[in-house]
């Protein structure tokens, strides 16, 4: 198996990063609208898989950003999990 090369990772990621930005900003729209009312449940891990993302594709050039990327996540999937059981 051929390794991935480091811009085909990036591409990767750009290409998940918009899709992930173009789910959520439909999903949004649809809570806010009232058409789908528990779109929240769906938007908010959403969120949570970008910043992981971002995180991973600025882990080399600002790692502090990255760290907080992370962090903020780890905070948003406990917020949808506290949702959930709630």
């Amino acid at each position: 198996m051929k390794s991935i090369d480091a811009k085909t990772t990036e591409r990767i990621l750009n290409v998940c990063n918009i899709v992930c930005s173009g789910i959520i900003i439909i999903l949004v729209v649809l809570q806010i609208a009232g058409i789908w009312k528990n779109a929240v449940y769906v938007f908010e891990p959403l969120l949570g898989v970008k910043l992981l993302i971002q995180a991973f594709q600025n882990r080399e050039q600002n790692k502090p950003l990255a760290l907080f990327s992370v962090v903020a996540a780890i905070i948003i999937f406990v917020a949808a999990l506290v949702i959930l059981i709630l």
